[in-house]
């Protein structure tokens, strides 16, 4: 998956900390210019699973679509080469529902779905909370 818009001041951590809430991310890079050692404003992860991956991929895309603001820009997620090739975006079988269900089926029988989607909801608003401080603090 890629990520871009990305400000320089954006750090791997920060930004590992808004893809994880996908699940977890195996690799992150963002380039750097050879000259200036400056970030040139993109990046690319890779997530466990192809599955956490295909779900990244729809999750950031479709749901999460200009929810992430850091420092004045609005990242904006997209599939990369790879992703294009096992991804297929025009099938209808591929709803929400079946990635919810596909994402139940693999957790814990005693994890509460409620619980957890609050959970997932609170650490976001936590996270937007803090690079709100970030930004103001700079």
């Amino acid at each position: 998956m890629s990520v871009g818009n990305l400000d320089e001041r954006v750090s791997d951590g920060v930004l590992y900390d808004i893809l994880i809430q996908a699940g977890r991310v195996v690799d992150l890079h963002i380039p750097r210019d050879k000259e200036t050692d400056k970030p040139k404003g993109f990046a690319f992860a890779e997530y466990e699973t192809k599955e956490i991956d295909d779900y990244a991929v729809r999750l950031f895309t479709k749901l999460f679509t200009k929810l992430f603001t850091l420092y004045n820009k609005t990242l904006r997620f997209g599939i990369t080469g790879q992703d294009k090739a096992t991804l297929n975006l025009q099938a209808p079988s591929m709803s929400m529902l079946t990635y919810t269900s596909t994402f139940k089926s693999s957790l814990h029988e005693d994890v509460v779905m409620s619980l957890l989607y609050y959970d997932f909801l609170l650490s976001l608003v936590i996270l937007c909370i803090q690079y709100v401080l970030v930004i103001y603090k700079h």
